[in-house]
């Protein structure tokens, strides 16, 4: 097969496999969730939630009082599902967390979309150095967890 019929080939599976779902799909499988192949091999066991933060992706600097972005992608098989959001303080210059924080708790992980997303007010933040920890937890006792890969700086 030519080099153009392989680009043509790929550009109409992509377009095939659009749409937020095969967009959170991808997002988990390029974030190594564990057990995504075992919760579509086996739909009727009980598989484990799983969850793959998004955002921050990359290291950002921010004044305290702007919004901070935590996003993320999961999956949910159970209703009650939930997810937490907590934000790491970090050493002044290592990766050491000095301190946890529950930013929010009880967020419905079946609400795909903007559900996903979670929009901090870091007014009353201390100025620091953070990274974003995001937990699924199922009502039978399943939970995943997530941490960010870019860092925060509040000033």
């Amino acid at each position: 097969m030519k080099r153009s019929e392989q680009r043509a080939t790929r550009r109409l599976r992509r377009r095939r496999a659009g749409g937020p779902a095969a967009v959170g799909l991808c997002a988990l499988l390029a974030a190594g969730c564990e057990n995504l192949l075992d919760s579509i091999l086996n739909p009727a066991g009980r598989p484990e939630p799983d969850i793959a933060i998004l955002a921050p992706a990359s290291n950002q600097t921010l004044q305290v009082g702007a919004t901070i972005t935590v996003a993320w992608s999961d999956i949910a098989y159970e209703p009650g599902t939930v997810v937490a959001v907590e934000g790491l303080r970090l050493t002044t210059t290592g990766d050491d967390v000095t301190e946890v924080t529950q930013v929010a708790v009880n967020l419905d992980a079946f609400a795909d979309g903007d559900g996903d997303i979670f929009e901090l007010d870091s007014t009353n933040v201390a100025p620091g150095r953070y990274r974003y920890r995001v937990t699924i937890s199922s009502p039978d006792g399943f939970s995943n967890s997530d941490v960010s890969v870019g860092v925060v700086t509040l000033n």
